[in-house]
């Protein structure tokens, strides 16, 4: 199901969104933020739907509006729900793949599954940033992928898409974006590269969410089924 704003992953269940940064207005109550915004929905689809587990990313910048009361009211909306909430951020350069990218991870138990979740230990890289860029790179990893700021220029101090490859200036490709984020080679974006280069922006760190579900998977939460998105290899 294709929602505007933000991406989630629930566990049982697949619903994809647009990745959504968090604006607050310094006049709006805690309340009326939380009922304006997605997770209003996500916490409708698990009082539905009951998922034995869900996944929910977002920026770290989330820990600190309103000096954190703004992820104190989310996490105690979902532990409302029946779940137990982990949390932690997590860098997709620690669970194989090579690009700096920070975010806040949220993992919900269903709090009639008697198990204890700790979050994975760091992975190798499964290839280099080089792999990647199909040459030999300055850089060992590559700049947080995101929407503001491209074509800025290398010397630009907003610059995250031009890099040296070889020697030679050029700019990173949507394609090799997503293989950044972990999915397989061949991946389709639809929409012209401007839309495609947003949507990458947007994008969850499948390689994050890879060994999220295996460790549910390895406390028998989830079904130990191949996890389809993530790839190994390019």
């Amino acid at each position: 199901t294709q929602i505007q704003h933000k991406y989630l992953v629930l566990a049982m269940y697949q619903y994809q969104f647009q990745h959504y940064l968090i604006h607050i207005l310094s006049f709006c109550s805690l309340e009326r933020f939380f009922y304006d915004i997605l997770i209003f929905q996500v916490l409708r689809i698990l009082n539905e739907k009951r998922p034995k587990a869900f996944i929910l990313e977002n920026v770290k910048g989330l820990l600190s509006i309103q000096n954190g009361e703004i992820y104190k009211m989310i996490v105690e909306k979902l532990e409302d729900e029946g779940y137990r909430v982990y949390t932690k951020v997590l860098e997709a350069k620690d669970y194989g793949t090579p690009q700096l990218r920070k975010r806040l991870f949220f993992v919900g138990i269903r709090k009639d599954i008697d198990v204890e979740f700790t979050f994975p230990e760091p992975v190798p890289l499964k290839y280099t940033f080089s792999d990647i860029m199909g040459g030999k790179t300055e850089r060992e990893y590559s700049f947080t992928i995101r929407i503001g700021g491209r074509r800025s220029g290398i010397n630009n101090r907003f610059n995250w898409d031009a890099y040296r490859v070889d020697g030679e200036v050029r700019y990173i490709t949507p394609e090799e974006c997503l293989l950044l984020h972990g999915f397989p080679k061949g991946f389709k974006l639809c929409g012209n590269e401007g839309q495609r280069y947003h949507q990458v922006g947007n994008s969850v760190s499948c390689c994050i969410v890879n060994e999220l579900v295996k460790r549910l998977q390895e406390l028998n939460v989830l079904a130990n089924r191949k996890n389809f998105l993530y790839s190994e290899q390019i």
